[in-house]
């Protein structure tokens, strides 16, 4: 029998399958499954079966309550990466950061990545395969009840480009979300992608409520970005923003542009003013992010003069620009860097 997990589902979702399975039991179900989601285990009873014990031992025998175990942890002041090693064999990467009085979830969507893009550490270990929408969520699982980490944020910003496995990301989102299960709210939970067009365009026609959506540039010509993100080359910026426009109308959302400096490549004032024109007219916010080395890098981070005069001259346009501070490099787990 295939044992049925409870981090793939909403509660509901999880309720109607144990109807399923037993035919009865849809209350019960949910308060095991609240259970097993806000205490980390599944206690030797329940109030919620004491007249009905055989129901709670059906329950019981027919759910997984194991999860991947979390091989490694490795901690800074403000990071803490954990590796999680899969049924098949593979890592999964996860960092808990450290903002303030808040803790933010960086969780993988996918084992490795097929967009290869030069400057990610991740792209250059190449794709193995998606997760499922429980392996992600189980991140966010031993976040809470292996490491003990109160969570306010998840970011889909680890291994893979969420978009690429789309519909085991948004499930993972719902599960989330989910007020019977980890409480976390839309408005705190974002998506990062590469600049999938698709991805962006499915999500403007959903009319669910949705997660924040974060779109990683890059460059702000063609030319650039071909060369560092090759595989965004069947999608050119003028699509992109075309899509992102569409999406910032319909939804009255704002997008968080991320934008990788990498010395001498996309980091002159050139740049700065190129991807000014470009982002005008969109509601963003761009988020800047000095380039984090990786092993064998071919790339450099800018000097803080060049940092500050790309962000002084973005400001001048009026955007609104904030430095993303490096966490976790010296455990490799900043932006770009898992997969190692």
């Amino acid at each position: 029998m295939t044992l049925i997990n409870p981090l793939q589902f909403t509660a509901h979702e999880f309720a109607d399958r144990m109807y399923a399975v037993c035919g009865r039991g849809r209350a019960q179900a949910l308060a095991l499954y609240q259970c097993f989601i806000r205490e980390g285990q599944v206690r030797d009873t329940l109030p919620q079966f004491r007249n009905a014990p055989h129901l709670y031992e059906q329950m019981r025998q027919t759910i997984k309550v194991d999860i991947d175990p979390v091989t490694l942890i490795q901690s800074t002041e403000r990071a803490t990466k954990f590796l999680m090693k899969t049924h098949d064999g593979y890592l999964v990467e996860s960092v808990i950061m450290s903002m303030q009085s808040r803790k933010s979830l960086c969780v993988s969507s996918q084992i490795g990545c097929r967009m290869a893009c030069a400057f990610c550490h991740t792209g250059q270990m190449g794709f193995k395969r998606h997760l499922g929408p429980e392996e992600i969520v189980q991140q966010m699982f031993a976040a809470r009840h292996v490491l003990k980490s109160s969570i306010q944020n998840v970011v889909f910003m680890g291994m893979g480009e969420p978009f690429d496995n789309f519909e085991s990301v948004m499930q993972a989102v719902r599960v989330l979300a989910d007020p019977l299960s980890f409480g976390i709210g839309l408005r705190r939970i974002t998506i990062s992608t590469s600049g999938d067009i698709q991805g962006i365009k499915t999500m403007t026609r959903d009319e669910r409520p949705l997660p924040n959506l974060a779109v990683s540039l890059g460059a702000p010509t063609d030319a650039i970005r071909s060369k560092i993100m090759p595989r965004r080359r069947a999608e050119p910026l003028h699509d992109l923003y075309t899509a992102m426009y569409d999406y910032c109308r319909t939804k009255k959302r704002q997008i968080l542009v991320s934008y990788v400096l990498l010395s001498d490549v996309n980091d002159s004032l050139e740049c700065a003013e190129q991807l000014a024109i470009y982002l005008k007219g969109l509601d963003v916010r761009v988020n800047v992010i000095p380039y984090n080395a990786s092993p064998e890098s071919a790339f450099a981070c800018p000097s803080q003069e060049a940092i500050t005069a790309f962000v002084s001259r973005l400001r001048h346009h009026a955007l609104p620009v904030f430095v993303r501070h490096e966490r976790g490099s010296s455990i490799q787990a900043a932006c770009g860097q898992l997969g190692g």
